[in-house]
């Protein structure tokens, strides 16, 4: 009887972003849940092991429900911040099946230059905090989805600069990362919204973007 419900339901997997737990991503989840979708969090070490680590312990869970998940019409995937990173890795080293449509939020896709600084000025920050290390502007080397076709994938980018460290960003930010940096070649559709990097996905405005893109494959009706 479970399997038969779930085939006319979508799953949304969330993945939260560096220094945070699953926790993070809770009214996100709470919001797809109210308008129809099954929404899963998933804890990631995303403050002391590196990125390499982190996916494979993202793809050890993700198999783990797998026999769950596959009874879903859809599976989609969305990550906030390095999260976004995670969705990424993951989907150019896995063929996903049932694989929807993917929602990246506030990931620096192209690096930050944070990350430059604290290697350059604060080292021991990066022996620490390994993930930092994989944020560097330099550092990121990401494949193509590796499904057929490729997941279309919808990326959103905050502008509004509302942390400390935001003053050493030269161009529009959101207070960690930059909006330039947010864009990737592979995204299907962008969209910028007034909101600081540790709130954005927090809003409900956010979350209705990410239904509807989940749904329509854009960010405007």
């Amino acid at each position: 009887m479970k399997d038969m419900i779930n085939q006319e339901k979508e799953v949304v997997i969330l993945i939260h972003g560096f220094n945070n737990d699953e926790s993070d991503m809770f009214p996100l989840k709470q919001h797809l849940q109210s308008v129809g979708y099954e929404a899963v969090t998933i804890n990631l070490p995303l403050r002391f092991s590196d990125l390499e680590d982190c996916i494979a312990r993202f793809e050890e869970q993700f198999y783990q429900q797998l026999s769950d998940f596959r009874y879903f019409a859809k599976i989609h995937l969305v990550g906030f911040s390095m999260g976004g990173l995670v969705v990424r890795s993951f989907l150019a080293k896995n063929i996903v099946p049932n694989l929807g449509r993917c929602v990246l939020i506030a990931t620096p896709n192209q690096g930050t230059k944070l990350a430059d600084m604290s290697e350059k000025w604060i080292k021991p920050m990066g022996q620490i905090f390994k993930p930092i290390k994989a944020l560097r502007t330099n550092r990121l080397d990401i494949g193509d989805p590796m499904n057929t076709p490729k997941p279309e994938i919808g990326v959103i980018a905050g502008n509004t600069n509302k942390h400390l460290l935001g003053i050493f960003l030269n161009r529009e930010n959101d207070g960690m990362v930059e909006v330039e940096s947010v864009k990737y070649q592979g995204m299907t559709d962008f969209v910028i919204k007034p909101f600081g990097h540790k709130e954005i996905h927090h809003q409900l405005e956010i979350a209705n973007l990410v239904d509807l893109f989940l749904r329509t494959g854009k960010f405007s009706a």
